[in-house]
């Protein structure tokens, strides 16, 4: 089970936005058709679990990343700490069911630097629902997420080839591990914790948080074919030691 008890979770909801840029139900469905989720670096673990109507969101949130990974195409407008997707339609999911696909989604495609982790937007206008998912705002503009994403990828690309190269899987976790352990600084600034939400601190400036570790891990291990799912739990400051 997620947790999904985060503050962080309801910290970017609107009761009302211009959701002019939204996609449908039917465009979700012509979708569903013709396009479905690519496992290169994220985990279908949880996915696999998912109904055919979670399914479908996630592939649309899927489709949304894809694009703004691969195009120079500007992200919308939000405020002056993140930019959103466009708003995807959800009317008629239910809350709890409509963050358990969020959380799935990010946590599952740590390729998607430029996303904020466990964190959505939430839009109504009439009787329909809608959701974006946030990104950071230095990423907005698409040439220099295009920028960004060049160096991601040269630094993704090198660890890849060094894990590929180890003879057995042990190994490769092993190496995955020393890589992830050896190219991060864990980051003990608590007004630092927004930006580290994803993966793009521990790749892009060696920086990071748990889920920085746990992002990039998972990432490299799939990367190589090595199934890794992301668990993320939400503990009180009593029980850490």
């Amino acid at each position: 089970t997620l947790d999904r008890s985060s503050a962080a979770s309801d910290v970017y909801k609107r009761q009302e936005e211009d959701v002019a840029d939204a996609l449908t139900l039917e465009d979700q469905e012509y979708r569903a058709e013709t396009y479905s989720a690519a496992a290169d670096y994220s985990s279908r673990y949880y996915y696999n679990q998912l109904s055919y109507a979670k399914k479908t969101l996630y592939d649309s949130m899927y489709y949304e990343c894809e694009e703004y990974l691969d195009t120079q195409d500007n992200a919308y407008a939000y405020n002056s700490t993140y930019a959103r997707t466009a708003y995807i339609e959800c009317t008629g999911m239910s809350k709890e069911d409509l963050w358990e696909v969020v959380w799935i989604f990010t946590l599952s495609n740590p390729q998607y630097f430029f996303v904020r982790g466990t964190a959505a937007m939430t839009g109504y206008q009439g009787s329909k629902q809608y959701v974006a998912l946030p990104i950071y705002a230095e990423y907005q503009e698409g040439y220099v997420r295009a920028s960004y994403t060049t160096k991601f990828n040269e630094r993704i690309n090198n660890w890849i080839n060094e894990i590929s190269a180890e003879p057995s899987d042990y190994l490769k976790i092993k190496k995955a591990h020393d890589i992830t352990c050896s190219s991060i600084v864990y980051d003990n600034n608590n007004t630092n914790q927004e930006k580290h939400q994803s993966s793009a601190t521990a790749v892009l400036t060696g920086t990071s948080v748990c889920a920085g570790y746990a992002q990039l891990f998972s990432l490299l291990c799939n990367a190589v074919g090595i199934p890794v799912s992301y668990t993320h739990l939400t503990l009180p400051t009593s029980d850490l030691v």
